[in-house]
């Protein structure tokens, strides 16, 4: 066993001494810097561990990661000495969070109330108006989601006093001061024409994806750390290979989508102050990252928003690995297994010889393989699969949702004459069938985890209660390949050897269930409801920008075609990765749209009676056919 580490204990502040602070303490090679504090703590007569703060002799600097060893810290070990300095009254992250993004949420929904005792004339919102106040309300009800289920912080605790420099940031300028200027009935949110309509569907589109992309980022970023963990990890993913923070590019696109409905020059103000405060926190992120992962970590030159230069680089990038891809596809070449080793030729009672075949040891069967395995890589050959296969599919399922059901609905009601009926109607089978595919891809997602956790349960107890029989399925299992008991029994022993290997191998081969990721919900909801909404919108498009249904009909028809060829195409180019099945499935996509919007406008046009009153349908399927007095 270590013997203890004894270091001295220095008050970082004389002119603000801690009380009963020791003068020194013992520790070893496993205590963390919690460990010291809660130490200190006590030893300072029941003081607070959260309000000291630890730092380094040589720096001066605190350390921040509290589940890191101090005996890992140099400048400490060096010294054998630490500093202690009082923070001062603390409040947990999620608190701070919690409170600072309540108060615009509230603030906004208040003028729904006392709109007519602020403003003279005060008559109701208009669309635009409506608009914003619900983006802005979501965007800080997903951040309070985000604080509570999302973020995992490396500090338990900030000073007090921040919490009012934070508030005042979100109260005032998101809250008090855009609230007051848009809600205005002389603000440019509460006119309304045509081109304000179309800069608010703009806005709503880059919203939606700065809002969904925002979320991603930061549940990447949360799954670099185990669950109470404050290790850190160079972060992977969307965004993430262009510049440092994508989740503050992507925040930034929605607060610009905001801006657009707002039209505000308070919207302008706070997004300028954001976009400040962020890009100081990029820069010291990306210092950090170069600084704790010199070796590994890509630099980057962008911190926020990528230059010209680094998305064509991107884009060259993209294009020369899906060049890559293709060269690699055609010239694939299908491996055989190696041919079997062969015995000396037996005779049988025909004279004829025949090779006999011997079972060999499974050591040699591994250096065998791993041997083939050498061969295969000095011969250039690279397996290559479909990846990303969750994702491809919710996002096949989502955007052929998307790109049918909306173009076949807008379709249909464009037979009735009227663009601003098509709109309408399009909208709301949009906004609902993208939610509804989220929530459905959502409990869809929690269902198959819930199943897969319970069935692993069950497996585990029958390990433990009945694990000959379960023995036995093994050898069954393996049977089912045509291996003998005899050749599997050392690797059914190694097997069993340990439980958490013997439940998975069950799962995997008796089952046949793969465990689901759990963080996998959310984004299946976020990536299937994105996907629906952004191909929802295409074949809607044209009903946006042009008064003659007739006309927008054919062009949304002509851009339908092209998308629903180009997606049948891609779609199974990517999963199956042959030409020919990418040009089966175009087909397969452009008939089955073609089939669903031409029933859809077949039976709205039989449907309509062309009386001169609209409603008059409806009044025949209510009263029998008799006429309501309108």
């Amino acid at each position: 066993m270590a013997p203890p580490i004894i270091l001295k204990v220095t008050q970082r502040s004389p002119r603000n001494p801690i009380k009963k602070l020791p003068a020194n303490i013992e520790i070893t090679e496993r205590s963390t810097v919690q460990d010291v504090k809660d130490r200190l703590g006590l030893q300072a007569g029941g003081m607070d561990p959260e309000r000291l703060g630890i730092c380094d002799p040589e720096k001066k600097k605190i350390l921040k990661d509290r589940k890191a060893l101090v005996s890992q810290h140099k400048e400490v070990m060096a010294g054998r000495e630490i500093l202690i300095k009082d923070l001062g009254p603390q409040l947990s992250w999620t608190t701070v969070f919690v409170i600072e993004y309540l108060g615009p949420i509230l603030i906004h929904l208040l003028f729904l109330v006392i709109r007519p005792y602020i403003y003279k004339n005060a008559g109701p919102m208009s669309t635009s108006q409506h608009l914003s106040m619900a983006m802005i309300v979501l965007h800080f009800l997903k951040r309070e989601y985000e604080t509570l289920f999302v973020h995992k912080f490396s500090l338990a605790t900030m000073p007090l006093r921040n919490i009012f420099k934070n508030s005042a940031h979100y109260w005032v300028l998101s809250g008090l001061n855009i609230a007051y200027w848009i809600y205005a009935p002389t603000s440019y949110a509460a006119r309304s024409s045509p081109t304000i309509d179309k800069l608010n569907i703009v806005g709503l589109v880059l919203y939606i994806f700065g809002e969904v992309a925002n979320f991603y980022t930061h549940v990447a970023l949360s799954n670099l750390r185990s669950p109470g963990g404050t290790e850190r990890g160079i972060p992977k993913g969307f965004g993430f290979g262009l510049v440092t923070c994508p989740n503050y590019m992507f925040e930034l696109i929605a607060w610009f989508g905001i801006a657009l409905v707002t039209k505000s020059w308070s919207t302008v103000l706070f997004w300028g102050f954001a976009y400040g405060q962020m890009r100081l926190w990029a820069i010291k992120k990306e210092k950090a990252l170069r600084t704790e992962f010199p070796d590994k970590y890509r630099k980057k030159q962008c911190g926020i928003f990528p230059t010209p230069a680094v998305l064509v680089k991107a884009l060259v990038t993209c294009w020369r690995k899906l060049e890559f891809q293709e060269r690699r596809i055609s010239k694939r070449v299908l491996f055989i297994m190696e041919p079997l080793r062969r015995s000396p030729r037996s005779v049988d009672s025909n004279n004829s010889t025949t090779p006999m075949l011997q079972p060999e040891p499974p050591s040699e069967i591994i250096k065998r393989q791993v041997a083939g395995q050498g061969r295969h890589r000095a011969m250039g050959h690279v397996e290559t699969h479909a990846q990303y296969g969750d994702v491809i599919r919710d996002i096949i399922i989502g955007f052929a949702d998307g790109l049918t059901v909306p173009f076949a609905l807008t379709a249909g009601l464009s037979s009735l004459g009227s663009a601003r009926l098509v709109v309408i109607g399009g909208l709301a089978e949009l906004f609902s069938g993208a939610i509804s595919m989220g929530l459905g891809a959502y409990l869809a997602a929690v269902t198959e985890r819930d199943h897969y956790l319970a069935e692993e349960e069950r497996e585990r107890a029958e390990v433990r209660d009945t694990p000959e029989h379960e023995r036995q399925e093994i050898f069954d299992i393996l049977g089912r390949y045509g291996i003998d008991a005899d050749t599997t029994r050392p690797l059914v022993d190694a097997l069993l050897a340990d439980e958490d290997n013997w439940v998975q191998f069950m799962m995997d081969f008796e089952l046949k269930l793969e465990k689901p990721n759990i963080s996998r919900a959310w984004i299946s909801a976020a990536t299937m409801g994105l996907a629906y909404f952004i191909g929802g919108l295409i074949p809607m498009t044209p009903y946006f920008l042009m008064e003659n249904v007739t006309h927008a009909l054919f062009i949304s028809i002509a851009v339908t075609v092209v998308i629903l060829l180009i997606f049948g195409f891609v779609k199974n180019y990517v999963t199956i990765q042959t030409r020919r099945s990418g040009f089966y499935g175009a087909i397969q996509t452009l008939l089955i749209g073609i089939l669903a919007a031409g029933t859809s406008y077949g039976i709205v046009r039989a449907l309509d009676t062309k009386d001169p009153y609209p409603g008059y349908f409806l009044d025949d399927l209510y009263w029998g056919g008799g006429r309501m007095p309108h």
